[in-house]
């Protein structure tokens, strides 16, 4: 272009690019370059309006969805443990005045437990049966003091006593709640008092409830910590008592055998009251004659649930229990109850629980105890053939028996026939071992009894069976870690003199007296094994 027009170009081109170099050009070249220029610009215009658009649509819709769809909170699990854990320590610091360490006997023969205040006045729950006529010693801790205690109530079948302690000052009993209001599921707090070893601090568990029982009772409570502790109790979030463990039931025929050892508050809560009231009573009127008379209601009997492995075998009912044993001269001797026989049916009630604890718990049920009761047992007995009346025999096949004392008796399966499949049985009472209290070498000692023999597990009825040590006897002295004679002992030897029976250990006993001998060499029986031990009855010591 003629020069006087370039000014014009280079202004319109630097409009449009960074950087240029300057070089006269032809006029047609110039008209193209203007305009693809102007298009570049509209097209750049045009295309950032468009994305503009497009992320104010995005935002828009964007918003729209957090206001309808707010994103959820993630639980606090810190702050939840936190506030659990301040929980509990509250529950603990409320419960601790009302929980106590006890200890009963002495020597070896110490059993230590946790036990629960029932009343401001001294009343204590212990989880065991305690013997009103056995000297034991009874020793309770309340807040690391020592308080000695005296036996109010107990009750055998229950597995149950209440103590006495004289304190300084009101003491706080403990709060029950409702067991049948908490849920499978639902955690609880396992608590027991830690002892000596512990400065009486109380241990802490956590737990939860696993299920129930068709009896209404806890079927599993998962609390490995605690569970194992004699006393142990168990509560809700809010501090209540909702279970407690007790003493294992171990071979009594009238032992209430609850699932893993715990009583439901509202049990224990009942048991309680009895015991209380029967205490009350006793003071009120003193026992008569009659029912020293009629003692312990006893029927003389071992028993387990029937295998059912074993039932579906032979074809035997699967839901019955197995007599064990009989003892001699026992109301179910006399009421024609054999050892072998199945139960089925106690009072015209068939036993349908599954399960052995549970069929357990229904066969105690029914059989409920009381002096001088009749009941009513619907018997299945097997012939040699092994099997039952009624049934046809199998060809070819021996019923296999066992001892009573190892599972099945040898009397399953005698090849006698019955035709009346009922048995009545009358309760009776249980016979009183007679006892012996030997303050020389300082030991309470009893007869050995059909019923001792079948339910301790003993292997001979010879001897005389140790019911108690005497506390800083010759025979409590220990030797490092034992006391010499410890309870459930069995002597069969007095100074080389064989102890068969009460009336040996007397006359034994009446020797050394007479002796006047310092030390006296004692053979025990523990199980199988037997051992010698010399008491020195001057000082008392090793």
């Amino acid at each position: 272009p003629p020069v006087g027009d370039r000014p014009r170009l280079w202004r319109r081109i630097s409009n449009g690019v960074n950087a240029i170099r300057v070089y006269p050009i032809p006029q047609e070249i110039y008209i193209e370059l203007s305009c693809n220029l102007k298009y570049n610009f509209i097209l750049e215009i045009l295309m950032k309006t468009i994305f503009y658009f497009i992320f104010i649509a995005i935002f828009i819709i964007s918003g729209w969805n957090c206001t309808t769809k707010p994103v959820e909170q993630k639980p606090d699990i810190q702050k939840i443990f936190s506030h659990l854990q301040e929980n509990i320590a509250t529950i603990i610091k409320n419960i601790e005045p009302s929980m106590i360490y006890a200890e009963i006997g002495g020597g070896r023969t110490v059993s230590a437990m946790s036990g629960v205040i029932l009343s401001s006045s001294g009343d204590i729950f212990l989880p065991t049966f305690l013997k009103r006529d056995a000297p034991e010693r009874i020793q309770v801790w309340l807040n690391e003091k020592e308080y000695p205690a005296i036996l109010v109530e107990s009750d055998e079948r229950l597995k149950m006593s209440i103590v006495r302690i004289q304190p300084d000052t009101p003491i706080t009993p403990i709060s029950f709640a409702d067991a049948y209001t908490v849920q499978t599921g639902q955690m609880v707090i396992g608590v027991v008092n830690g002892g000596k070893a512990n400065d009486f601090r109380l241990l802490v568990d956590v737990g939860f409830v696993r299920g129930w029982s068709d009896e209404g009772e806890f079927d599993q409570i998962q609390s490995s910590g605690i569970t194992t502790n004699l006393g142990a109790v168990m509560m809700t979030l809010d501090g209540k008592i909702v279970a407690l463990q007790l003493k294992s039931p171990g071979s009594s025929e009238y032992g209430r055998i609850l699932p893993q050892g715990w009583i439901v508050s509202n049990e224990l809560q009942r048991g309680v009251s009895k015991l209380l009231s029967k205490s009350a009573q006793k003071k009120d009127a003193p026992e008569t004659e009659e029912e020293k008379e009629k003692g312990k209601p006893w029927l003389g009997f071992g028993w387990a649930p029937i295998n059912e492995d074993y039932a579906e075998l032979i074809g035997m009912p699967k839901k019955a229990i197995l007599v064990r044993y009989v003892v001699k001269n026992s109301p179910m001797e006399q009421g024609g109850l054999k050892e072998g026989d199945l139960i089925t049916e106690v009072d015209n009630k068939p036993l349908t629980k599954i399960g052995a604890k549970a069929l357990e718990s229904q066969f105690i049920k029914y059989l409920n105890p009381e002096p001088d009761r009749e009941i009513t047992f619907k018997v299945i007995r097997r012939d040699r053939s092994g099997a039952a009346e009624g049934e046809p025999r199998p060809h070819g096949r021996e019923t296999a028996t066992l001892s009573a004392r190892g599972g099945l008796p040898k009397a399953f399966g005698t090849g006698e026939q019955e035709k009346d499949c009922f048995r009545k049985v009358k309760f009776g009472k249980k016979p009183e071992p007679k006892e012996v209290r030997a303050e020389d070498i300082g030991v309470v000692v009893q007869a050995i009894t059909e019923s001792d023999y079948y339910e301790r597990n003993l292997l001979s009825r010879e001897g005389v069976l140790v019911n108690n040590v005497l506390p800083g006897s010759p025979s409590s002295a220990s030797t490092g870690r034992v006391s010499l004679i410890s309870r459930n002992d069995i002597i069969v030897e007095l100074n080389k003199t064989t102890v068969r029976d009460i009336t040996d250990f007397i006359n034994a006993l009446e020797t050394i007296r007479r002796e006047k001998a310092g030390v006296v060499l004692v053979k025990i029986a523990k199980g199988a094994q037997t051992s010698f031990v010399a008491l020195n009855l001057k000082t008392g010591q090793k």
